[in-house]
């Protein structure tokens, strides 16, 4: 019996000139695709079966912004063209896509950090000289996002409830969240007034000083950073990028790059010399925008404890 990856292959050597897939390996981090590495007898590829909430339209977009991309930073994965002249393919409701397998280790150290700095400049550079691909479909901008309106006032009843709760959405919270589901209870009140706080603060801040708009990553750090001979060869998840202000990029990049793991805060200098870097390969943003980067990595902070909990 043929199983759905076997059905796969076959279907890639169909479309794409790749010769027989003689192995297939699956590879770990994909949040928002399945992946493998592929051994074909011309060459290494990455295939990939998109999450099932993953649009037509939302890959046509990413697949058109990747090859505009890549014209200009080899380091982008734009994906394959099949034989038709396609960059995927529908089966049984599922988008498929053939990649490159793309140079390079993963850029866990932080001795990467002054070329992730570097490489981000160079990206937003080039993002700002492409024409304005507007929104990206399934993708709302972070300027523009609901704060999980539709989930807060579960969130918010769920906080409010005592470890021997028996309803469901009590009884999860305080097992999923184990040793800390009493420290983030007791946290419910400054949770929801920073969530308040910052609904105002990215709505005021689009009315009266908008910073600089340009195409963003959105998950721009060491595991989808490749990086070798001190450079970055290649960056890599792509289902999330769309416009928004260059500064969520640069915040989450600082963060990621420069916190201290153990207390969870920014380690200062770090983030001096990650700036210092993304300056000097000159990156888009102008200074006065600097000011603002703590605000957004706040800001970034509150809306993934706001997912966690969701």
């Amino acid at each position: 019996m043929t199983t759905a990856s076997e059905r796969l292959w076959v279907q890639l050597e169909e479309r794409y000139p790749i010769g027989p897939v003689r192995q297939a390996t699956a590879l770990t981090g994909g949040e928002w695709k399945r992946l493998w590495r592929l051994e074909c007898r011309d060459g290494a590829y990455v295939a990939a079966i998109c999450h099932p909430t993953t649009t037509v339209a939302s890959v046509a977009y990413e697949h058109r912004l990747l090859r505009e991309l890549q014209a200009q930073l080899p380091q982008i994965p734009a994906p394959l063209v099949a034989c038709d002249g396609s960059t995927y393919f529908v089966d049984e409701g599922q988008i498929s896509t053939l990649l490159p397998l793309m140079p390079g280790t993963m850029a866990e150290d932080t001795e990467t950090a002054p070329a992730a700095a570097r490489f981000l400049a160079h990206f937003q550079a080039v993002g700002l000289s492409l024409a304005d691909p507007g929104p990206r479909p399934g993708v709302p901008a972070w300027r523009e996002w609901n704060w999980y309106a539709d989930d807060w006032p579960q969130i918010a009843a769920m906080l409010a409830t005592k470890p021997s709760a028996t309803d469901t959405v009590g009884r999860r919270f305080w097992q999923s969240c184990g040793e800390w589901a009493a420290e983030i209870a007791a946290r419910r009140r400054q949770i929801g007034e920073e969530r308040a706080h910052f609904q105002r603060w990215i709505a005021d801040l689009g009315k009266t000083a908008p910073p600089t708009m340009g195409l963003v990553h959105d998950d721009y750090h060491g595991n989808n950073l490749l990086f070798a001979d001190n450079t970055i060869t290649a960056l890599l998840d792509w289902d999330n990028c769309h416009p928004d202000w260059l500064l969520f990029d640069l915040s989450n990049a600082m963060w990621e790059f420069c916190h201290d793991d153990a207390t969870h805060s920014l380690v200062v200098s770090d983030a001096q010399h990650f700036l210092q870097e993304y300056v000097d390969a000159d990156g888009p943003l102008p200074a006065p925008e600097f000011a603002l980067i703590v605000s957004f990595i706040r800001c970034r902070r509150m809306i993934e404890i706001l997912g966690s909990l969701r």
